[in-house]
């Protein structure tokens, strides 16, 4: 089968044009869930529970927005694939994509790869940031109750000879010692 028959059809065009709307969606809504991981960040680090839980819940619309954006993109990818001689159910990546349709859709393509690229990293970088804020948060706390008890149940004593003691040390020195 000569795919060049089939990339010039309107039904070929017609179904990467309806890809890049998706791509084009898909990529929106990667930024909205950008946006919320750093309004996130600012809760966490503000300690805001309040628009915490608020962000959270949008959040989890917006996950559920991405996956249903993805079953439409894995649906559109594939029948793309087959107008290009490929088996059904199989897909095609952006790249091999760009390289076969010609100069009508290939800009638009570059540019939301591009997209596809920036956003990813930016929600890498956010991620990485609210793991930390998170961690740090879960050691604060550590203290705060090792603090509050009097002692670290992590932290060791040892006697006269050097030799590890039993039980949680205190926080506090002891003057005597």
């Amino acid at each position: 089968m000569e795919s060049t028959f089939q990339i010039d059809s309107i039904d070929f065009r017609n179904r990467v044009e309806k890809l890049i709307g998706a791509l084009n969606v898909y990529v929106d809504t990667h930024r909205q869930l950008a946006k919320l991981l750093e309004e996130k960040k600012i809760a966490l680090v503000e300690m805001n529970d309040e628009s915490l839980e608020g962000i959270l819940e949008h959040e989890r619309s917006v996950i559920e927005r991405i996956g249903d954006i993805e079953s439409e993109r894995i649906e559109l990818t594939e029948e793309v694939a087959v107008f290009l001689g490929r088996a059904p159910g199989s897909t095609i990546r952006l790249v091999e994509l760009i390289m076969l349709v010609g100069d009508d859709y290939r800009e638009e393509l570059l540019d939301l790869r591009d997209e596809v690229r920036d956003v990813a990293d930016r929600i890498d970088r956010v991620n990485k940031l609210n793991g930390s804020l998170v961690v740090q948060s879960l050691e604060d706390i550590h203290l705060y109750i090792a603090m509050l008890t009097g002692v670290d149940p992590e932290a060791k004593t040892y006697d006269q000879n050097g030799k590890a003691e039993d039980g949680p040390s205190s926080l506090l020195f002891d003057r005597t010692v």
